[in-house]
């Protein structure tokens, strides 16, 4: 959660085949939200999309998990299976066995 929030760009432009795509990122205390307008000279208006992602640490997904009778056996920060660390890691990957 730490490394989103660090490496957060609050506005960019694509273009792709003709059409403008302005994204506008922002977070606070619970969430991360991304809002999405779409300018396509074959629209009238332009679309917009808002999305809204739950902020959760490592903590979080520990008790989630215990509550459902999950324990964490392993725990990653990238695809490359590197160590995790909440301010340099881009994932967070885990694996869960069930509770017998």
């Amino acid at each position: 959660m730490r490394y989103a929030e660090d490496h957060l760009v609050q506005h960019s432009q694509k273009e792709i085949d003709g059409v403008t795509y302005h994204l506008t990122k922002w977070t606070d205390e619970t969430h991360f939200y991304k809002k999405i307008r779409i300018g396509d000279k074959a629209l009238a208006t332009p679309l917009e999309f808002t999305e809204k992602v739950a902020k959760f640490s490592l903590k979080d997904f520990s008790d989630m998990f215990a509550r459902h009778g999950l324990q964490i056996r392993d725990v990653f920060g990238s695809y490359q299976l590197e160590a995790y660390d909440s301010r340099r890691s881009p994932r967070l990957l885990l694996i869960a066995l069930k509770n017998k």
